[in-house]
């Protein structure tokens, strides 16, 4: 276990791995990623780069050919998986590392992710993905870890194929008891099977028209097997980054569907109750701005692009 008291001041600084590196012949523990399902669990392995002495880490993952929620995108593995890789990694490395007991709550207030020139993978196969993780400006206070920044660098073989970053919040069970009410029971909404606008593969959409130009309701569906995986009180963060793209994916429909950068930040819990919406803010280059909004509050906003894919 390392200290995290070591780790304060850390900035991940540049590769220093191997595709060698980890091992991704099985799955990592569900419980250490908050998961269910064996199958939503995409990290196979995770090390200390140098005992822990500088918060710096080397995580294998795959993404699998054919993901329950996330297929390929014109035959590429979908870049939103990255996001779900930084999510899960963060999670384990508190959890095996660095402290953090289970029964404790995880939050995103950040997440962005940065696909690279190169090649995104192809779907033809599983991709097993080596990702250097860097953890910085660790806070504790008297329950333990309150909150970490990451930085990581993914590699598909000899490929730098993207960046991530994010900055995530850890509640002790008494702590997050006191900040949330109890889980609400509401009626799930079944949502129809559809295509994507501006994109070639079938999936379920998020989204469902409010009337107004550039807003749409997010479907909030405690069913849902991918993003209720395990019982939450608040609207998921990676349902509302998927709202996020499939919008930004509708404004733009120029043939361009494949993430290219998601930039996010989480402000507040989204309640189960209350209409959630997704509105476009602008789409002026270099980016389609959005926001997530329950009544006046901003839960969140994001810049999306797409890039056309690549060979």
């Amino acid at each position: 276990m390392c200290d995290a008291m070591t780790i304060v001041s850390n900035r991940h600084t540049g590769m220093e791995i191997s595709p060698e590196l980890g091992s991704h012949s099985s799955t990592i523990d569900r419980r250490t990623v908050h998961r269910r399902a064996i199958s939503e669990v995409l990290v196979s392995s995770i090390a200390p780069l140098h005992g822990c002495a500088d918060g710096r880490f080397v995580v294998s993952a795959q993404l699998p050919r054919a993901h329950a929620y996330f297929p390929p995108v014109a035959g590429r593995h979908d870049p939103m998986l990255l996001a779900e890789v930084l999510r899960q990694a963060v999670i384990a490395i508190s959890h095996e590392f660095l402290g953090v007991p289970f029964g404790h709550h995880f939050t995103m207030q950040a997440l962005s992710i940065s696909v690279t020139t190169s090649p995104f993978p192809s779907f033809t196969e599983p991709a097993d993905l080596v990702v250097e993780v860097g953890i910085s400006n660790a806070q504790t206070l008297d329950d333990g870890l309150c909150a970490i920044d990451v930085d990581l660098t993914f590699m598909h073989g000899t490929s730098t194929i993207a960046y991530g970053s994010g900055q995530a919040r850890i509640f002790a069970p008494a702590a997050y008891a006191r900040l949330r009410q109890p889980i609400l029971a509401i009626e799930a909404s079944h949502m129809p099977i559809e295509n994507q606008a501006g994109s070639d593969r079938p999936g379920i959409c998020v989204l469902d028209g409010c009337g107004a130009a550039g807003t749409w309701r997010l479907r909030v569906d405690p069913g849902h097997p991918t993003f209720f995986d395990h019982p939450s009180d608040h609207v998921p963060g990676m349902l509302i980054l998927e709202g996020f793209r499939q919008a930004a994916l509708q404004q733009t429909q120029n043939g361009h569907n494949l993430l290219a950068t998601m930039s996010a930040r989480l402000h507040r819990f989204g309640e189960l109750d209350r209409e959630t919406t997704i509105s476009i803010v602008n789409d002026t280059a270099p980016g389609v701005h959005l926001q997530c909004r329950q009544d006046d509050h901003l839960l969140a906003e994001a810049t999306v692009t797409f890039s056309p894919t690549r060979s």
